[in-house]
């Protein structure tokens, strides 16, 4: 499985296909990451995904089985986890949980 950078630097690159909004997300992670006043802790995100790896699947064939992140996943839970005001412990997204809205399609 990529990364995280290597989502971002795929998606800019193109050679991972995406819609006009991710993409601008991702620019704007590489734009973020010259702000002086942000800073982006890989290690707070990955604490985000050492805690969704815990959780597993309730139903179907996957019950019992961990939950695995893709690498869009993973873009969306570090954009939230690992953003902060630099030489704090506030986060830039003072609740993400609120100020969060992922919609997607499911293919059955």
């Amino acid at each position: 499985m990529i990364g995280f950078a290597e989502y971002v630097d795929g998606v800019l690159d193109g050679s991972i296909i995406t819609g006009a909004y991710v993409l601008e997300a991702c620019q704007r992670h590489n734009k973020d990451l010259l702000n002086p006043l942000l800073e982006f802790r890989p290690e707070e995100a990955q604490k985000a995904f050492a805690f969704i790896s815990f959780l597993q699947h309730s139903t179907d064939a996957d019950a019992g089985n961990q939950f695995l992140l893709e690498p869009w996943q993973e873009f969306l839970v570090g954009s939230i986890f690992g953003w902060f005001w630099k030489d704090t412990k506030k986060e830039d997204f003072l609740n993400p949980i609120s100020k969060s809205h992922v919609k997607m399609e499911r293919v059955v």
